[in-house]
């Protein structure tokens, strides 16, 4: 896949990495991971140094039923820029993930997210839990922390919300960021609660996360990054019934599945 080479062009460095890709792929290949090499530089470029020091807009959007309030660039403007945020409404923003916690979180339960994007994830989970129960939202961006914490503020919730500004296992690749966060807060998979639900969408973490859950919650809803097959291994491992998976669905990005696993 393109994307491979791509990443071993960003790892080898410039001139190891084309060499490596042209001996093992041929020109094609290379030309295409170029340009895709080139197109993150780019957008790294724009995001860092150019966006500062752009015009800012409040714009509130409606992802799911959830209103989320963002501070927008005018960068979004500029040619071959796209916002790392939703800029229009979007009825299905995270349809599997919010349909996972519509489906299998109860009144009363401990939900635990990993990777809490933007808050429509907790936001829902609240409804579904209730006064009874709670919400522990886990969140490596800074920037994105800062948006879960209005979402919640802006939006009626049920239950309790903590949000935790920390990555589980390692930092990694974020959504709305175009390289990995510096400085992490790093939380060790073991001395994660216990819960009854965790959910996970954490970007490729949670091979790792899964393997070293010290308390296993009865339910896990996991997104998997390119390796459904070695995460669905670890959970049968762990004790785990995989009760559903979603594959190739309207709403999911090549490669990604969802599993939804319930404890033996």
């Amino acid at each position: 896949m393109i994307g491979k080479e791509v990443k071993k062009v960003r790892e080898e460095g410039l001139i190891k990495g084309v060499l490596y890709v042209l001996k093992k792929k041929g020109v094609k290949a290379l030309g295409y991971s170029l340009l895709s090499y080139v197109k993150v530089k780019y957008r790294k470029f724009i995001f860092f140094v150019v966006r500062p020091l752009l015009p800012t807009k409040n714009v509130c959007v409606n992802l799911n039923g959830v209103k989320v309030f963002l501070k927008i660039s005018v960068a979004k403007k500029l040619p071959f820029y796209t916002s790392p945020y939703p800029i229009e409404d979007n009825e299905n923003y995270e349809k599997d993930e919010v349909d996972a916690i519509r489906k299998y979180c109860n009144e009363g339960d401990t939900v635990i997210i990993i990777g809490g994007g933007l808050g429509v994830s907790a936001i829902h989970a609240s409804k579904k839990v209730g006064r009874a129960g709670k919400v522990i939202v886990y969140e490596q961006s800074r920037d994105s922390y800062r948006v879960i914490l209005d979402t919640i503020n802006e939006n009626e919730t049920e239950s309790s919300i903590d949000v935790i500004c920390s990555a589980v296992g390692h930092s990694g690749d974020s959504n709305f960021t175009p390289d990995v966060p510096g400085n992490v807060k790093i939380t060790n998979p073991q001395d994660i609660p216990r819960a009854n639900v965790i959910e996970m969408d954490c970007e490729g973490a949670e091979k790792e996360i899964i393997k070293s859950l010290k308390k296993m919650p009865d339910k896990i809803l996991v997104e998997t990054h390119n390796n459904h097959d070695d995460v669905k291994k670890i959970l049968q491992s762990k004790g785990y019934n995989i009760i559903e998976v979603i594959k190739n669905g309207p709403h999911q990005v090549q490669g990604c599945t969802h599993i939804r696993a319930s404890l033996n």
